[in-house]
């Protein structure tokens, strides 16, 4: 596995803005820092690396940010200029740049469903969807995979986890067809 999208979902399918709705206590956070040591980069796409490098980058002092802080990140941008935050920017087709990522070993983790994933999907990169789910129900925002087009994936479920807080995270194999 080089490559897990990790996404915090709402149970009505949202994950818009999930820092204002999930439940993300400090069993999640200490779950979540376990889980960063098996990484040796985000991959992100420009806005959400914009949103979270805003959000995380100027914050220290907690183990869980300072992680995410320090580890490298690749970002797919076609504006490569001024990222900072410990990044490096991907330019030309994000699938060829990816795949070179994981052929050379990269273990790569994303946050959120994008429209990134729509090429990630096509070029066949993702090998698992860590799904988290909030037991609430947010009603508006964006949905998951909403605008992605994810003819030919599917999804075997492999794990799962139970929290405290009554949110769940569902671990899905990706396969492929076509």
């Amino acid at each position: 596995m080089t490559l897990v999208v990790s996404t915090l979902v709402s149970l009505d399918g949202v994950v818009e803005s999930p820092w204002q709705w999930a439940m993300f206590d400090d069993a999640a956070r200490e779950h979540s820092l376990d889980q960063l040591a098996a990484y040796d980069a985000f991959l992100l796409g420009r806005r959400t690396f914009d949103d979270l490098s805003r959000s995380w980058a100027p914050l220290s002092g907690d183990p869980y940010i300072d992680a995410i802080n320090l580890m490298p990140k690749r970002i797919v941008t076609h504006h490569p200029e001024d990222l900072g935050w410990n990044s490096t920017a991907l330019t030309g087709d994000p699938i060829e740049a990816i795949a070179a990522l994981k052929e050379a070993g990269v273990r790569l983790i994303k946050y959120g469903v994008s429209d990134l994933d729509t090429d990630l999907i096509r070029g066949r990169l993702v090998d698992r969807y860590d799904f988290i789910y909030s037991p609430i129900a947010v009603g508006a925002g964006r949905r998951l995979f909403e605008n992605v087009d994810t003819t030919g994936m599917r999804l075997l479920l492999t794990d799962s986890l139970n929290f405290p807080n009554g949110a769940v995270k569902l671990q899905y194999e990706t396969t492929y067809t076509g």
